[in-house]
Order: structure tokens, then sequence, then C-alpha cells
């Protein structure tokens, strides 16, 4: 989960639930290689779950964070903060920026059990709280 690609991909996840892969792809502005290639390594270490759907378009991937790439995420993020913090502010800015990588405001990282929901990785309201924050 650290390369930037896998970890953007993660972010995406944690703050907007499940998405399509072509929808993660537009997102990051990765390609489709660059797409499925960094879910599937995320699959294959169990942070994220795929499931093809048929549609009336024809077939779509959807992909969702699993428990375990949600604790894995918050505990990536914990740590990532815990270092930014050592550093000066211009450097963390300079750090965070040269490799690509967001991290998200500390409120939107906290993680309440059973927040686990089909569609979705927070209650509703809290969503709309973290959609007002944007």
């Amino acid at each position: 989960m650290l390369s930037p690609k896998r970890f953007g991909i993660v972010t995406l996840l944690y703050l907007d639930g499940p998405m399509t892969i072509s929808d993660i792809r537009r997102a990051l502005n990765l390609t489709w290689g660059d797409t499925s290639t960094q879910v599937r390594a995320l699959a294959r270490a169990g942070y994220v779950e795929t499931r093809r759907v048929l549609t009336r378009r024809g077939e779509r991937v959807y992909v969702r964070l699993t428990e375990c790439g949600v604790r894995a995420y918050v505990e990536v993020v914990s740590a990532l903060r815990r270092l930014l913090s050592a550093l000066p502010p211009k450097a963390a800015e300079q750090a965070l920026e040269k490799f690509g990588i967001v991290v998200p405001k500390e409120e939107k990282v906290a993680v309440e059990e059973g927040e686990f929901p089909e569609y979705g990785l927070v209650r509703e309201d809290r969503f709309r709280r973290l959609l007002e924050e944007r």
C-alpha cells in the first residue's frame, strides 16, 4: 500500500466508498493497465474486494475496501502523520508533493466499529458531513 498509486486508490475508496475500476482510473488519471495491476495487487494483499456486475451497458467491476484494508489504511495514515509531524511544515509539504500523496484530515480517518455497510464505509449521516467538509 506504500506505492503512491495504491495509496491513492485506497484513499479514494476510503473517502468515497465502492467504485468501478473505470471511476478509479478517471479519478486518479491512471492508465487501464496501471489501475488493474494495482487493484489486483491490493486484492492479493486482502485490502480490497472486486465484484463483477452485469449492467445494461456491459460488465462492470466494482472495487471496495475490506475491513482489513480500512485498518491497514488507518495505520499507514497514522504513521505518515507521525513522520510528517517530526518535519518542519515546509519539508513535510514538499515530501508529500514529491510523492503525490494526499493525507486526509484527521477527522476523516477515524473509523468507528460497525461502519462497514455493503455500499459505503461510513454511516450516511457521517458521510454527508464528510462531503460538506470538502
